[in-house]
C-alpha cells in the first residue's frame, strides 16, 4: 500500500521489440536429421544429384527449420504487445565458376532478406484464402528451390545487425537476433568478432545449434558475449522447443 493507505499497483511499461531470425540455408539443411553429413532423407539421391534437388518436405532440416518458425510465430502472434520480425538467411556467394553453378546453373547471393522488419505478418495479414501470412510462408518458399553453399556465419549475422539498424522508425526498441546454424562456419571472418560488435550497439543475440556435429563452442560464446541465451537442439522436437522458449521469452513487460 502506498501512504494514502490505497493499495499500490505495479505500473507496467510495454516496449517495442525488433526481432531478426538469420537462418542457415546452406546445402547441408538439404541432409536428413542423422547429423551425418551428405546423408539426403529417403527417396533424395546422393552427390551429385541430391545437390540439384530442393531440400525433402517432410525430412529435411529445413522442414524442421519450417516447424520450429511456424511455432514461433503462432506464439509471439497470441502476445498482446507483438514484436516486429524480419528474416535473413545466409549461405555463401555461388558465382557462375562454382560446382554447385556447374550442377544446377543456379547462382545465390550469400545473404538474403526474405522478410524485412514487419508486423503485419505477425498481426495476422490475411491472403486471398483466408488464411494467415506466417514467417513459416516466407522461409517455404525457399523449400521449393535447390539449396546451396557453405557456412559463411558472419556475413548472416552482420546483415542481421544492418537491417536492425538501416530500420529507424522504433530507435527506443529492443534489438535481437536469433542466430541458427546445423554446422560449422567454413567461410568469411569469425563471426565471433561481429558477435562483439553486436554487443557494442546493444543488440543481444540469441543462438541455436542443430543437430550433432553442429559448431556450439563459438555458438555459445557469440550468445555469452551479448546477453542471450544458447540451445543445442539434438532433433527435430529440441529444435521446436528453442523457438518456442524464445518466443514465450522476448515478448515481455517490463515492471517499475
Amino acid at each position: 500500500m502506498d501512504a494514502s493507505g490505497k493499495e499500490k499497483r505495479p505500473n507496467h511499461r510495454q516496449f517495442d521489440q525488433d526481432i531478426i531470425l538469420a537462418l542457415d540455408r546452406s546445402h547441408s539443411m538439404a541432409f536428413d536429421l542423422s547429423g551425418v553429413d551428405w546423408k539426403y532423407p529417403p527417396g533424395i539421391p546422393g552427390y551429385p544429384v541430391g545437390i540439384t534437388l530442393p531440400p525433402h518436405a517432410t525430412l529435411s532440416r529445413w522442414a524442421a527449420l519450417m516447424k520450429a518458425v511456424d511455432a514461433f510465430d503462432e506464439i509471439i502472434g497470441r502476445a498482446n504487445f507483438q514484436p516486429r520480425v524480419g528474416i535473413v538467411t545466409w549461405s555463401s556467394e555461388i558465382t557462375r565458376n562454382s560446382v554447385e553453378y556447374l550442377l544446377t546453373k543456379v547462382t545465390s547471393a550469400v545473404t538474403a532478406r526474405d522478410l524485412e522488419l514487419t508486423d503485419t505478418v505477425i498481426n495476422g495479414l490475411l491472403n486471398g484464402n483466408g488464411k494467415k501470412k506466417g514467417l513459416k510462408k516466407k522461409i517455404e518458399a525457399r523449400a521449393s528451390n535447390v539449396m546451396l553453399g557453405a557456412t559463411n556465419m558472419s556475413a548472416g549475422l552482420t546483415e542481421a545487425l544492418r537491417m536492425l539498424e538501416q530500420d529507424t522508425s522504433k530507435p527506443l526498441a529492443k534489438k535481437t537476433i536469433v542466430l541458427m546454424t546445423d554446422g560449422l562456419w567454413n567461410q568469411g571472418s569469425d563471426p565471433v568478432e561481429v558477435a562483439r560488435t553486436a554487443r557494442g550497439r546493444g543488440i543481444v543475440i540469441h543462438t541455436i545449434t542443430f543437430l550433432p556435429g553442429a559448431q556450439q563452442n563459438e555458438m555459445v560464446e557469440i550468445a555469452t558475449i551479448t546477453g542471450g541465451r544458447h540451445y543445442f537442439a539434438q532433433n527435430a522436437a529440441e529444435l521446436e522447443a528453442a523457438f518456442r522458449d524464445l518466443a514465450y521469452a522476448m515478448p515481455v513487460l517490463l515492471t517499475q
